[in-house]
């Protein structure tokens, strides 16, 4: 590179002793060497010793250099050394510097940042150039390289410091910027610290910005001054002189202006993020050493050149080429920097799919991130055939790691997969028929996934190869057969739907073989019927739909369930049935079916009129055929809607006519039988009471022949109802003497039965006792036996009941009773005397002291004398302790 030169020293051209330009070539302007003495003139520091030990020069007064441009837009690279004291011919001035200056167009092939190291430049004159000869009038151009020439002794001391690798990485990355922006780079440091951070920015800051950074050591605030008034560039990077003049840079005001300002004397540092670029430099060069840091900053050199990248993308790319997976924050920048390289042909691409199959797949890396489905796309295609169905397999066992949720519905997920399949979704059904991996991916999948394996399957069913097809087939009848197994109806309907990619025909076939069990079986439950009914109305071919109802009907219309479910199911699809119903009408084999069916329709009728009633009974039941209850069902529904008893009545009766002479064993007749009776006994009592004699029959006949059937056929009441009807004098008065003679009115009458008895007919039978007494004057011991002994003892609570009774005799009879009463309670010693008694007792008590002596008047002649002895004692008690006011006065007893 041509450089011209110049030359400035304390002893000049004219050698009279002043600081004056000696020798310059004659390219050199008057502006550019003014500029340059002003920014290169060299002033010792003020605590600098008057005699300089020998050797120590530079200790005391370090070199000043840079790197920088020029108003005329020439590159400058200068040093500037005191030289110690000399003494001119004129004046013996002590003290004299020298700069050596090269000027150049540009800075191609010269590493600028050497000229620290740098030996082109000269450290003085010699007595002969400054003395004996004439200065030349004009030197000459030279050809000057400035290689990367760094102190790697330096560099290493200064990074292995912690503090300085971090703030170096900040100051690398404010000269990169620095380059963009109109900011300075300002550095306070020592000797050494200086030099190492102008040796690292030669090494690390890349060569395209070389040209762009100018710098000065030793900056001198004067010349700062001077040489902006003159519109000269600044200067980016600069370390101020430290205290030796007027001017002291203040860093932490340069901070607060924005400036880049780091000092490291006082641990002033700008807040610069660094690049990519700049932290991964920093880190090769303290980790590796000088080499590797040269090495990758021509690498990323040459990857910028050859890409057309910035750097940090070029470093990104150094980093992927590398496989350095970490130094990557997200799938998406590794994904474009990947393109970049693959579309420059700068990387293996099979090495490359491997090493992302390693991290993404294997290593589940970047999981969620759409770049990463790419990025596996990419090792897909440039795997081999294991790595491929492996990916495959991942991502179906993985979707919710590529944004395909698990539990989407079934088609959902199905047509996410195919959008987000890092492959092309066909492939699924290739890597399905190799090794045993989608075997093993069936026997686990569920929901969404099993419904992605029926199309898979569809698939490979839809291939040439006979084995694949054959295997196929049977792993997705076994799917369909399992789903119909457990009642999955949505599911069903859905994987139905999906196999008519198969075909009409080999669809059909398909569900055909899945519902085998269900046509061949007999006698099916409610819920298998469902279940069958279902299924088959998910098929659209009509006939193939007519012959499966064909087929259920033929095997479970016996069943007892079958009409309720098949009347429900045709009620919701009555096109269909009407169809099959059709087609069937003729077939003999289906002649019982019709006939229940109607029947199962009259089961629906609603309000149940008697005309329906009566046309199902003659037309049905009459026939003796097994309905399941469901007359009995509607004739219950058509009672209730009855108003009155004596209406209900009429009809119970009218519907026993016609079942009278039907045998016992005929259809369900003895439900209806045990219904009409319990419904005749709930029935209100007085209309019971009034039964006529061909009623009486009617339910002596059916009492009788529940009775036959069985212990738990008949209500019990008949009996209760008989003794009743008996005791009131409603059949001929000898059978009520024979019973009670017999001692037999209710002998036949169980405890829960007699209960039943007297909480309804109690007062009924005090009554028939006053109507027997009167007919039976000569056997008291018989009606007691009889009649009330039985219900004295029998009964806890009797004494209500037999008060109750006692109300609604009247006249003669009530005195007959009372008599009786107070005759066995004061005439013996059993239980039930003693029950009477203290009824009397307490009797005697609730009613009026009137009412008591009209009593005890007619006691005194119906009780004969015998058995009144001991009535008396009672009745003078009772008559002492209720005297009226006179007998209390006057002592007398009436």
């Amino acid at each position: 590179m041509k450089a011209y030169q110049l030359i400035y020293t304390g002893c000049g051209k004219n050698k009279a002793g002043d600081f004056s330009v000696w020798s310059q070539s004659s390219e050199i302007t008057k502006e550019e060497s003014f500029e340059i003495v002003k920014m290169m003139s060299y002033t010792k520091a003020r605590n600098t010793p008057y005699e300089i030990p020998e050797g120590e020069l530079e200790k005391y007064c370090p070199i000043k250099y840079g790197c920088f441009t020029l108003s005329t837009g020439r590159k400058c690279i200068a040093q500037s050394r005191y030289i110690g004291p000399v003494y001119s011919i004129v004046d013996q001035r002590q003290g004299n510097f020298i700069i050596h200056a090269y000027v150049l167009d540009d800075l191609t092939d010269v590493y600028p940042f050497s000229v620290p190291f740098a030996d082109i430049f000269k450290k003085e004159l010699t007595y002969t150039e400054w003395h004996d000869n004439p200065a030349p009038d004009s030197l000459p151009a030279v050809d000057i390289s400035l290689s990367p020439i760094v102190n790697d002794g330096i560099i290493k001391a200064f990074m292995s410091n912690e503090r300085n690798k971090n703030v170096m990485a900040s100051i690398l990355q404010a000269v990169i910027n620095c380059t963009k922006e109109d900011k300075t780079v300002s550095i306070n440091g020592t000797e050494y610290e200086q030099k190492a951070i102008y040796s690292i920015l030669g090494v690390l800051l890349p060569k395209a910005l070389h040209d762009k950074v100018s710098f000065a050591n030793q900056y001198s605030a004067r010349a700062e001054f001077v040489l902006a008034a003159n519109n000269f560039p600044p200067i980016k990077v600069k370390n101020f002189l430290d205290g030796n003049q007027n001017f002291v840079c203040n860093y932490q005001d340069k901070v607060a202006m924005g400036e880049y300002a780091f000092s490291l004397d006082h641990g002033i540092f700008a807040d610069v993020k660094p690049s990519l670029y700049a932290s991964d430099l920093v880190d090769v060069l303290a980790r590796n050493g000088l080499f590797p840091a040269i090495k990758r900053v021509e690498e990323i050199g040459k990857v910028m050149k050859d890409l057309g990248c910035d750097a940090d993308t070029a470093v990104l790319a150094c980093l992927c080429k590398a496989n350095q997976f970490n130094s990557f924050k997200t799938a998406d920048e590794y994904k474009k920097v990947l393109d970049l390289l693959v579309s420059a042909n700068y990387i293996d691409k099979v090495a490359f799919a491997s090493k992302i199959y390693e991290e993404l797949v294997l290593g589940k890396r970047w999981q969620g991130e759409s770049s990463a489905r790419l990025l596996i796309k990419f090792a897909y295609e440039n795997s081999p055939m294991d790595k491929k169905d492996a990916i495959v397999w991942n991502f179906l066992n993985n979707t919710g790691a590529f944004g395909v949720s698990p539990s989407l519905p079934a088609k959902e997920f199905l047509n996410a997969v195919k959008t987000n399949a890092p492959f092309n979704y066909g492939d699924v059904a290739v890597a399905f028929c190799r090794g045993n991996q989608g075997q093993a991916f069936l026997a686990n999948a569920k929901g969404s996934a099993l419904y992605l394996m029926i199309d898979v399957l569809c698939q490979i069913m839809q291939t040439s190869n006979a084995e694949n097809v054959m295997g196929a087939s049977r792993s997705l009848l076994i799917i369909l057969k399992k789903t119909i197994a457990d009642r999955d109806l949505e599911n069903v309907k859905l994987y139905f739907e999906k196999i008519q990619d198969l075909g009409k025909d080999r669809a059909t076939r398909m569900i055909s073989d899945s519902i085998a069990s269900y046509l061949t079986a007999t006698n099916l439950i409610k819920a298998e019927l469902k279940i069958a009914f279902s299924i088959v109305l998910l098929l659209d071919n009509v006939e193939v739909k007519t012959n499966f109802i064909a087929t259920l009907l033929r095997n479970n219309y016996r069943s007892g369930d079958f009409l309720d479910v098949y009347l429900e199911v045709s009620d919701k699809n009555k096109a269909v049935f009407e169809s099959v119903e059709r087609a069937l009408k003729n077939d003999p084999s289906f002649r019982d079916f019709f006939v229940r069916k109607e029947a199962y329709v009259f089961k629906n009728v609603k309000p149940v009129t008697e005309s329906a009633l009566n046309d199902f009974f003659n037309n049905f039941y009459l026939k003796g055929l097994d309905d399941n209850g469901i007359f009995i069902q509607k004739f219950k529904e058509f009672i209730a809607g009855l108003q009155g008893d004596q209406v209900k009545l009429k009809k119970l009766f009218e519907r026993y006519e016609k079942i009278a002479r039907k045998g016992d064993d005929f259809a369900d007749v003895k439900c209806l039988l045990r219904y009409i009776e319990q419904e005749i006994y709930s029935l209100d009592n007085k209309l019971l009471l009034n039964l006529n004699p061909s009623q009486m029959k009617y339910l002596a006949d059916i009492n009788e022949r529940l009775s036959y059937i069985g212990p738990n056929w008949t209500s019990g009441k008949f009996e209760v109802l008989n003794l009743v009807l008996l005791l009131t004098n409603k059949h001929k008065k000898q059978e009520l003497f024979d019973a009670i003679k017999q001692n037999a009115l209710f002998t036949g009458l169980k405890d829960a039965q007699f209960k039943d008895f007297t909480d309804n007919y109690y007062s009924s039978a005090i009554e028939c006792y006053a109507f027997a007494k009167s007919q039976l004057r000569d056997s008291d011991a018989e009606l007691k036996d009889a009649i009330l002994s039985p219900l004295t003892l029998r009964v806890r609570t009797f004494e209500p009941l037999l008060r109750d009774a006692l109300e609604h005799l009247g006249g003669n009879e009530y005195y007959v009773v009372m008599c009786d009463l107070l005759r066995w309670a004061f005439n013996g010693n059993e239980e039930f005397n003693r029950k009477l008694k203290s009824f009397v007792e307490s009797y005697a008590e609730s009613i009026s002291r009137g009412d008591a002596k009209k009593l005890f008047v007619k006691a005194k002649t119906m009780i004969s004398p015998e058995h009144y002895a001991n009535v008396e004692g009672f009745i003078d008690n009772y008559l002492d302790n209720h005297k009226g006011f006179f007998e209390k006065l006057f002592g007398k007893k009436k």
